[in-house]
Order: structure tokens, then sequence, then C-alpha cells
């Protein structure tokens, strides 16, 4: 028997029709196959990368940035032989007490009449041994302790300038052992030459 026009239209039947009809081939794959898992996920580790490396960075100039702490750097002690500013300060009080100098600056102590009987330890920076150049002065109350805070600027003698860089931050704090000298470096980033 010869097939006929019908016969050759038919697919073969090698018994794997779908339920639509459909004839699915069993055969080598004719379908691309999708790439390997990690090559799908190459966009992904590229991204995870990238921001990895943007943590870093930022990080990195954060700690560039950064200020150091406060570290102390002195301890000065009362000088009794060292002569009192008389200029800024007239004649020396009977609890008036010069320091060492601080690298070309005069640290002085006194205690400051309030008014109502009592007094309160004060605490002055100067520029000059003879008192002519105010650097800067504060006074304690109660439990807190006299205390002057002060940027290194190019007005400070060259002996400090020399010492600490420009912009550096210096806190002198008056306590029973003496006045207690901290500095802490800039917090801006310069380059370096």
């Amino acid at each position: 028997m010869e097939p006929t026009a019908s016969d050759a239209s038919a697919p073969a039947d090698d018994g794997h029709t779908s339920a639509a009809g459909s004839v699915t081939p069993t055969g080598p794959a004719t379908a691309v196959e999708s790439p390997a898992w990690w090559r799908r996920r190459v966009p992904l580790l590229w991204t995870a990368a990238g921001v990895f490396g943007g943590l870093v960075i930022g990080a990195g100039s954060m700690l560039l940035v950064q200020p150091t702490p406060p570290q102390q750097v002195a301890v000065l002690h009362a000088d009794p032989d060292a002569e009192w500013p008389n200029q800024m300060f007239g004649a020396s009080p009977e609890d008036g007490q010069r320091y060492n100098e601080f690298h070309g600056l005069t640290v002085v102590t006194y205690d400051q009449n309030t008014g109502d009987g009592a007094s309160r330890p004060c605490l002055a920076v100067l520029t000059t041994p003879s008192g002519a150049g105010f650097a800067a002065g504060g006074c304690g109350a109660g439990p807190f302790p006299a205390t002057v805070s002060l940027q290194i600027t190019s007005l400070l003698p060259q002996a400090l300038r020399d010492e600490f860089p420009e912009d550096t931050s210096l806190q002198f704090v008056h306590d029973d052992a003496g006045v207690q000298v901290y500095a802490a470096q800039p917090t801006t980033a310069r380059p370096n030459p």
C-alpha cells in the first residue's frame, strides 16, 4: 500500500505526542542552552565588587579626615621664681602663680573675686612673658577647673608654631598637679608635599 497525501502531512508518531497534539522532540537538544549559573551572575558580582570597593575607599577617606583625639603633651608646674606679668594684671595677687613657659606662651593662674565674697580659679595664657599679649583666658566654676582653649595661628609665638602645626588646638586645664596641656591635630586632611 502506498502512502496517501493525508498520510504524508501527518507527523511521524514516535510516541511522544503532547496533549495539544504536537510532537516533542526526544533527540538532541534543538534549543540554545542557558549559560552556566556563574555566568548569569557575573553582572551581580561586578556590582558587589564595585560597592565593596566604594566602601573601602570611603572608609579610607574618612580615616584621612578623622581628628586625632587630644593627647596630653605637657604638665606645667608653678615657677615661684618667675616674674609676674605686671603689664597685664598689675601687681601679683597673693594667690597668683606663674608656670613654666610653654613654647613661648606664659601661663598664669589666680583667683577672681565674684563680688559676693567668693572667688573662682582663673587661668590665662599670654603670648609674651611681660603679659603684653593676651592669647586666651578662662575661669572655673564649682567642680569644673579653669580651662583655656586656643587654636594655633600665625599670631602666636614662633616657638609654638615650630612645635605644632598651624590650626592645632591646645587646651590648658588647671588642677592640683599644675596645668595640664593637651593638643589635638587639625581635623582637615592636607596633601603631603
